[in-house]
């Protein structure tokens, strides 16, 4: 496995005194046959907290970013679909500020189910303040609920801190 990160830019926000660096992380791994028989759950928990919307170096907002590389997965994963035929994958889409609210429940990710996929990911919006604690609980439990003896889970978790 080889990794590389790039910085694109620092960055101190107004009235902070940490800088922050925005960069790109590219791991590569060595090729391996996808398991034929066994479904994935992929939980993806959002930031939706008023900094969400601080713009980067490149004028854009973290918001925008965390919902674009949401997407992007989206879009990739649909396509393993129709390549791994016995592998099913699921997502479900949690956001969070000061409350929780589950925006998409165990949906199977298909070319059929993309468009509403993204649909959904881009009505999510930032404001309020952050409970990072209370979306991870949120997680936890859909985690259990859809929980199968033939499936892994993963919980991506997009915030800013």
């Amino acid at each position: 496995m080889k990794a590389n990160t790039q910085f694109l830019y620092k960055q101190k926000p107004a009235g902070d005194t940490v800088e922050q660096n925005f960069g790109i992380l590219n791991i590569t791994t060595d090729a391996i046959s996808a398991p034929q028989d066994q479904s994935l759950h992929i939980i993806a928990t959002i930031d939706r907290s008023g900094s969400m919307q601080d713009l980067c170096a490149d004028k854009r907002t973290k918001m925008l970013h965390a919902k674009q590389t949401l997407k992007n997965m989206v879009s990739y994963l649909s396509t393993l679909n129709s390549k791994y035929p016995g592998q099913k994958i699921y997502i479900s889409i949690v956001a969070f500020d000061d409350r929780t609210e589950t925006i998409v429940t165990f949906q199977e990710i298909t070319n059929s189910t993309e468009e509403d996929l993204v649909t959904e990911v881009e009505r999510i919006y930032a404001r309020g303040s952050t409970n990072i604690g209370k979306a991870i609980l949120l997680a936890n439990e859909i985690g259990k609920n859809h929980e199968k003896e033939d499936m892994s889970t993963i919980h991506l978790l997009m915030t800013d801190g």
